[in-house]
């Protein structure tokens, strides 16, 4: 997939709608509520994401990129820390329900049906 590139009101409407996902669900969140608590119009929404399924594809895609960067600064940049303690980071940042990974595992389970592109991309 190309580099997304996106303007600053497009990420804040994705990081708005990353909570709403992890929280409530993707079939719970529609997108009236999105672009009601992002204040934007709905044409301003469509405009930057085509459909709800683009935009799920989108906030999946972000949410990827920034747990693989997560995961490259613990392994890599931290040359104080012992491999052990990299191992133990590495582990609650996969098993924490509040951390990046849960959103990914409830997209594996919620969108396979009603969202199949970003089915795939989770």
């Amino acid at each position: 997939m190309p580099n997304l590139v996106l303007s600053t009101r497009a990420i804040q409407v994705i990081n708005k709608s990353i909570d709403l996902f992890h929280h409530h669900g993707f079939h719970t969140v529609g997108v009236d509520r999105i672009v009601k608590e992002c204040e934007v119009t709905k044409a301003t929404f469509y405009n930057f994401f085509h459909s709800k399924e683009r935009f799920i594809e989108i906030c999946l895609i972000v949410q990827k990129e920034r747990l693989k960067e997560k995961v490259v600064s613990i392994v890599g940049y931290d040359q104080n820390t012992s491999v052990k303690d990299k191992l133990k980071k590495l582990y609650y940042l996969h098993t924490d329900v509040e951390g990046m990974y849960y959103l990914l595992f409830k997209a594996i389970f919620e969108t396979k049906l009603t969202y199949p592109k970003a089915y795939i991309t989770a």
